[in-house]
Protein backbone atom coordinates (compact mmCIF):
# COMPACT_ATOMS: atom_id res chain seq x y z
CA UNK A 1 0.00 0.00 0.00
CA UNK A 2 1.03 3.55 -0.40
CA UNK A 3 -0.63 4.71 2.62
CA UNK A 4 0.11 3.49 6.22
CA UNK A 5 -1.53 4.38 9.30
CA UNK A 6 0.55 4.20 12.82
CA UNK A 7 -2.70 3.62 15.22
CA UNK A 8 0.71 4.63 18.13
CA UNK A 9 1.44 7.34 17.18
CA UNK A 10 -1.52 8.30 14.89
CA UNK A 11 0.79 9.24 12.07
CA UNK A 12 -0.45 8.92 8.25
CA UNK A 13 2.52 8.24 6.04
CA UNK A 14 2.17 8.96 1.90
CA UNK A 15 4.98 5.92 0.37
CA UNK A 16 6.05 6.54 -2.92
CA UNK A 17 8.79 5.71 -5.21
CA UNK A 18 11.79 7.93 -4.97
CA UNK A 19 11.67 9.16 -8.56
CA UNK A 20 7.76 10.21 -8.23
CA UNK A 21 8.89 12.07 -4.56
CA UNK A 22 8.37 15.71 -6.67
CA UNK A 23 4.39 15.13 -6.51
CA UNK A 24 4.22 14.50 -2.86
CA UNK A 25 2.97 17.82 -2.12
CA UNK A 26 -0.62 18.03 -5.06
CA UNK A 27 -0.83 14.39 -4.38
CA UNK A 28 -1.03 14.97 -0.04
CA UNK A 29 -3.50 17.99 -1.03
CA UNK A 30 -5.60 16.05 -3.10
CA UNK A 31 -5.49 13.20 -0.39
CA UNK A 32 -6.51 15.55 2.16
CA UNK A 33 -9.36 17.26 0.16
CA UNK A 34 -10.97 14.00 -0.26
CA UNK A 35 -10.45 12.18 2.88
CA UNK A 36 -9.58 14.42 5.30
CA UNK A 37 -12.94 14.07 6.78
CA UNK A 38 -13.26 10.36 6.87
CA UNK A 39 -12.55 8.86 9.75
CA UNK A 40 -9.25 6.41 9.52
CA UNK A 41 -9.54 2.10 8.81
CA UNK A 42 -8.72 -0.32 6.49
CA UNK A 43 -11.23 0.58 4.49
CA UNK A 44 -10.48 4.26 4.09
CA UNK A 45 -6.89 3.12 3.85
CA UNK A 46 -7.64 0.81 0.78
CA UNK A 47 -9.62 3.51 -0.81
CA UNK A 48 -6.66 6.00 -0.29
CA UNK A 49 -4.42 3.30 -2.20
CA UNK A 50 -6.66 3.17 -5.06
CA UNK A 51 -7.09 6.74 -5.13
CA UNK A 52 -3.39 7.45 -5.67
CA UNK A 53 -3.03 4.96 -8.28
CA UNK A 54 -5.62 6.77 -10.15
CA UNK A 55 -3.90 9.77 -9.57
CA UNK A 56 -0.95 9.14 -11.07
CA UNK A 57 -3.01 6.73 -14.16
CA UNK A 58 -4.25 10.15 -14.69
CA UNK A 59 -0.96 11.99 -15.38
CA UNK A 60 -0.15 8.90 -17.62
CA UNK A 61 2.14 7.74 -14.53
CA UNK A 62 2.01 3.53 -13.81
CA UNK A 63 2.68 3.05 -10.07
CA UNK A 64 5.25 -0.07 -9.39
CA UNK A 65 4.20 -3.16 -7.47
CA UNK A 66 7.30 -3.44 -6.48
CA UNK A 67 6.98 -1.08 -3.38
CA UNK A 68 10.47 -1.75 -1.70
CA UNK A 69 12.36 1.14 -2.82
CA UNK A 70 9.42 3.83 -1.73
CA UNK A 71 10.18 6.70 0.53
CA UNK A 72 7.90 7.56 3.28
CA UNK A 73 6.76 10.70 4.28
CA UNK A 74 3.99 12.25 6.66
CA UNK A 75 0.60 13.52 5.39
CA UNK A 76 0.23 16.88 6.76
Amino acid sequence: MYVEYDDTTNDLSLKLPQDLTEYFSDLNNDLLDEYGFEPINKNTLQQMDVYIKNWFADKGIELPEDEANNTKDKIQ
